[in-house]
């Protein structure tokens, strides 16, 4: 899992080939990391649920069967959806299992944080760069590589800045101030990065989880003043890279505006699936379906609990909705009752960040985004779940069900990347939308 998981970190770095989207390189990485979590998933029993949320979780599942079947015009789309989603379930179990140390959780911890370290290392090089080669280029899209869309990028951020504080912190205590200082700069420099992608979610998700962090355990304003120390050096690197140097040399330059209006087709979005909920709100439209019918604006809703709703029916997002609340008290009840560390808040921050950013964007559909979440809510079922293996008669069902989901993930391995090689742009050139990611980076099913 080690090796998995770092190679799929690269993906954010490096292109295996030019002629494939960061999006559907990711996706291929994604599909690979999942076929071998379910693999290796029969060898753990322990599932570190309390036996309601399983038969919740469980209960998701068959109606997403049944949804695939009676509702969808794509069977096939849809079970691959529904096996998606149970990969990442399956991943989230297996990583609860390994993380049962300190050194092991920290072994993840890590990797986000040195994920984030190469992308603020990358991010400045580039800014040099546009000196160096006199292209004078100071665009978000040029100096970060990895992703399709700057909004996939914030998704990852809302995750690892919270561990870069706590890094920072754990730094500070132990007086290792040469770490300090390198873990300092790479946050400041995130906190610059998020200025200059001018990304509005991502500052509701910054902003809401650090609030209610303060309000459920105020022990924890340390790692939060942190932050803010970090994000007014950010704005300083920012006011420096960005306004000062640039008009100092009559370079151009486009800033986004992070506190912009407008919904940005949002609104259409969230009316559309509110459409399909209310035509079929029992089974839904099909998992991945909302991409059926061509908008021009998004092949997902960019809201998760409307996403549920319209693809899955409402029973489902009741379930869901369930399983988010539980965990959510879960979080809550550690963060009050564990003992004083701040591994508890950052492990909080980072999964309340993307389920914050989850309400107005695809965080639930981007596969870079989904696979470190789903290792964080691993992380948080090993820190927080309760131990022991669950005895329900559901659970031999549950394991067939991933073996499915392993053989129909592994099927579309097999089939789908000679395809993806051979013709990579011909799906753009059909349906003139643009860049629409949904599973590939041609997000609709027609």
């Amino acid at each position: 899992m080690s090796f998995l998981l770092f190679s799929f970190s690269l993906t954010s770095f490096f292109l295996v080939r030019p002629d494939i989207s960061w999006h559907n390189q990711q996706r291929l990485a994604q599909l690979i990391v999942l076929v071998f979590s379910l693999f290796l998933l029969p060898f753990f029993s322990q599932y570190r649920l309390p036996k309601y949320a399983f038969y919740m979780l469980f209960g998701v599942a068959c109606l997403g069967v049944l949804s695939c079947f009676v509702s969808a015009s794509y069977i096939f789309w849809g079970l691959l959806e529904w096996s998606r989603y149970l990969g990442l379930v399956g991943l989230s179990f297996l990583c609860s299992q390994i993380a049962n140390s300190t050194k092991k959780k920290l072994f993840f911890v890590v990797m986000v944080s040195g994920i984030a370290a190469i992308h603020s290392f990358h991010f400045v090089l580039y800014y040099l760069m546009a000196f160096a080669t006199g292209v004078k280029d100071f665009g978000f899209d040029v100096l970060t590589t990895g992703f399709s869309n700057r909004r996939f990028f914030s998704q990852f951020q809302v995750m690892a800045m919270p561990w870069l504080a706590y890094l920072a912190v754990i730094s500070v205590r132990k007086e290792r101030w040469i770490q300090f200082g390198l873990i300092n700069a790479v946050l400041s420099i995130q906190w610059c990065i998020a200025l200059a992608a001018g990304g509005r979610g991502f500052w509701l998700a910054m902003v809401c989880s650090h609030i209610l962090l303060l309000m459920f355990s105020v022990r924890y304003i340390y790692i939060v003043k942190m932050q803010a120390v970090s994000l007014v050096i950010g704005a300083a690197l920012f006011f420096i890279f960005f306004i000062w140097i640039p008009d100092l040399m009559a370079f151009p330059l486009v800033v986004h505006d992070t506190l912009r209006l407008g919904s940005s087709g949002r609104t259409q979005l969230w009316n559309q699936a509110w459409e399909m909920t209310l035509h079929n709100p029992w089974l839904g439209v099909g998992p991945m379906h909302f991409s059926e019918i061509i908008n021009g604006i998004g092949a997902h809703p960019h809201q998760f609990f409307l996403q549920w709703s319209s693809e899955w029916g409402v029973p489902a997002v009741l379930m869901v909705g369930g399983l988010t609340l539980w965990g959510g008290y879960t979080g809550v009840k550690a963060l009050r009752e564990k003992e004083y560390d701040f591994f508890h808040a950052a492990l909080w921050l980072s999964i309340c960040s993307a389920f914050v950013l989850a309400q107005v964007d695809g965080v639930f559909v981007m596969p870079y985004t989904e696979v470190w979440l789903s290792v964080l809510i691993g992380l948080a079922l090993a820190s927080w779940g309760q131990s022991g293996a669950i005895d329900s008669k559901c659970k031999p069902l549950m394991m067939l069900m991933f073996l499915l989901s392993m053989l129909i993930m592994s099927a579309v391995l097999y089939l789908e990347i000679p395809i993806l090689f051979q013709s990579p742009d011909i799906p753009l050139g059909d349906h003139h939308v643009g860049w629409r990611p949904r599973f590939w980076v041609d997000g609709w099913l027609e």
